[in-house]
């Protein structure tokens, strides 16, 4: 794999890194950042490095890098004059004698040097700087596609590890419900008990089972946007609080027409539209230009050293191609103008379709995690309890704990339910948005007062 440009490293990073910081580094002290190491990926991940990473080594934006460099020397290479033309000539050497020149009736050597219409160069160059402008906006578009599926990926991984993590702990909690069937069935209880018991524990170790399986599928995820080898080790995911966003839908809309990189292409591309039309109308009612200079050798027929000049001029008016070129120019200036409308109003379906989602999610997790979840654990702390002292049936136990797994994983995917919303809704704004810790139900209802 060929190296990176500087430029590159850096450009990618810059546009990169402001989605997992709120204040993004220089893109000079990015160029110069070290990447994360596979050791490093081995030994532990969180969201920031798993987007570092990918950011880094993505194959995607490093040709986006390049073109955008490719598109900065075509516009320095637009503004300059054509290439001159060298000439050379001999006229009317006899068949006779086809190499001797000497006796040619002309022999001319010269230079031509054309000028297109007066100001056609600058909008040209004005034109492609635009397009390069927008070349460098797909870039952050691009980084900020990435930096969704990246986060899509961790998010997955996450979940997949949260559940087992949770099924493995339940694993505990029936295994002393096992013990304690064993217990009561040896001081006379029956052996329902602990075969009930015994099926339970059971069903939870296919669980993990199939959870070790998900797990594993994530990894191979993000093992592919970080273009590693998929079986390559990956360190145990951060558990982090959740969190959530406190802007309102218009100050989300708001931050999104001022920080969308789409939004900026559109408007650059409707400003290199504006430019070529410009030059498409000097080209139509301004003429172009050519002037040469001539050296004439002595021959036969001219005994002496000689020169030329020549000037010339195209006519654009005579056929009309260059109006209609301009009418084209036309057009596509509005076309334009239309895709920047566009890129208006998906604004705010993308906004208002995340933070929908993200409220909602928040919603529901805070409610889980403040009422059904304390719930449940008194319901089977009170059955077990009862158990053990001999007044309560095991199967009161059994649905008590399965309604605690449940409820735990119903928290899980809540929990990664919000974190996928709020990767989409830094997505739709184009920037990272601040985190504010999600309130248990109390809490929130105190702010509301």
């Amino acid at each position: 794999m060929s190296a990176v440009p500087r430029f590159a490293r850096g450009a990618i990073l810059a546009v990169g890194l402001s989605f997992v910081e709120s204040t993004a580094a220089p893109a000079s002290a990015l160029a110069e950042a070290p990447g994360i190491t596979d050791d490093q990926l081995a030994h532990g991940i969180d969201r920031a490095t798993v987007v570092r990473a990918v950011l880094a080594r993505s194959p995607r934006l490093k040709a986006q890098a390049d073109r955008v460099r490719a598109m900065r020397s075509m516009s320095t290479a637009d503004g300059r004059l054509p290439d001159p033309e060298v000439m050379f000539q001999i006229w009317q050497v006899p068949f006779e004698r086809p190499v001797s020149f000497s006796e040619a009736q002309m022999v001319m050597a010269g230079i031509v040097q054309s000028f297109p219409a007066p100001g056609s160069l600058s909008a040209r160059a004005a034109a492609r700087n635009h397009l390069a402008n927008a070349e460098e906006a797909m870039l952050a578009d691009k980084a900020r596609d990435v930096v969704r599926d990246a986060e899509h990926a961790y998010v997955d991984l996450a979940e997949a590890t949260a559940r087992h993590h949770t099924h493995v702990e339940h694993r505990g909690v029936v295994d002393k419900v096992v013990r304690a069937a064993e217990a009561r069935q040896a001081a006379g209880g029956t052996l329902d008990d602990v075969a009930q018991a015994q099926l339970e524990l059971g069903r939870l170790d296919a669980d993990i089972a199939t959870e070790a399986a998900a797990m594993e599928r994530g990894k191979t995820h993000v093992n592919a946007l970080l273009a590693r080898a998929l079986g390559a080790p990956l360190g145990p995911v951060e558990m982090s609080e959740p969190m959530t966003v406190a802007a309102t839908p218009d100050a989300l809309v708001a931050m999104a027409e001022r920080a969308r990189p789409d939004l900026r292409a559109a408007d650059a591309r409707l400003g290199a539209e504006n430019a070529t039309l410009e030059s498409a109308r000097r080209e139509a009612s301004l003429p172009s230009f050519s002037v040469g200079a001539y050296y004439f050798a002595p021959t036969m027929l001219m005994p002496f050293n000689g020169y030329g000049i020549s000037a010339s001029m195209t006519l654009p008016w005579v056929w009309g191609g260059g109006a209609h070129k301009r009418e084209a120019a036309e057009a596509f200036g509005q076309a334009a103008a239309h895709d920047l409308d566009e890129a208006r109003l998906e604004i705010g379906v993308d906004v208002g379709t995340a933070a929908a989602s993200a409220r909602a999610a928040s919603e529901r997790l805070r409610v889980l995690r403040s009422r059904a979840l304390p719930a449940a654990q008194r319901a089977l702390d009170v059955a077990f309890a009862s158990y053990q002292s001999a007044g309560g049936g095991l199967l009161g136990v059994l649905r008590a704990q399965q309604a605690v797994v449940d409820i735990e994983m119903e928290l899980v995917m809540a929990r990664a339910l919000l974190d996928h919303a709020l990767a989409d809704l830094d997505w739709a704004v184009g920037a990272p948005l601040p985190r504010t810790a999600l309130l248990d139900d109390t809490e929130a209802r105190h702010e509301h007062l």
